[in-house]
């Protein structure tokens, strides 16, 4: 009777400790970041079609769509329509793309193809010009297999550069989620 007792009071002040840690949490916080409440207004960030400096068509789309779907995931930003409208600038520019073989084939066929893409961008605080960072060049690379015809091969080219565009725009996202959160940046939402 004792021991039933005992194991109640241990499983009613075990119960009553996890449900007071999880109303409370531990309190502890980033000294290194600041965190949004519910009064501070998002930043609003211009996103200008990026300058195309490559033979891919379409290219500069992609990575503004690609861009555009990773800023809407941050409680701290909405994409504005014009700059005027906006607290942050974001530019880029695709330096260029090429598409050298990785492997080859016995009969020296390229069996595998990379896409390596270079872009540089800058992020800017619109009211006084001020460039919070800059990322002069970066590259990605990926691989797709060759298909035994055109159309499928350019279907994996495809999808491998919205695998690139998907990647750098992600960087890009955790790069302004990084500099919005660090205590050391002064930024207000515009008027």
């Amino acid at each position: 009777m004792i021991i039933i007792s005992c194991a109640k009071n241990s499983r009613f002040l075990l119960f009553g400790f996890f449900l007071l840690l999880a109303l409370t949490r531990c309190g502890y916080h980033n000294p290194y970041s600041l965190t949004f409440g519910p009064d501070d207004h998002p930043l609003g960030i211009y996103l200008p079609l990026w300058e195309n400096r490559s033979n891919e068509l379409g290219l500069d789309g992609l990575f503004h769509q690609k861009t555009s779907n990773w800023l809407q995931e941050s409680p701290y930003l909405k994409e504005t329509v014009t700059a005027e409208e906006a607290d942050l600038i974001l530019t880029g520019s695709i330096l260029g793309v090429d598409f050298p073989a990785a492997s080859y084939s016995k009969s020296d066929t390229a069996v595998t193809l990379k896409a390596r893409v270079r872009v540089t961008y800058r992020l800017t605080e619109r009211k006084t010009g001020r460039v919070l960072w800059t990322v002069a060049k970066s590259e990605r690379t990926t691989d797709y297999r060759v298909a035994a015809d055109a159309v499928r091969t350019q279907g994996a080219k495809q999808e491998a550069l919205k695998t690139i565009a998907d990647e750098i725009s992600e960087q890009i996202y955790l790069k302004i989620y990084y500099t919005l959160t660090r205590k050391t940046q002064n930024l207000s939402p515009a008027p």
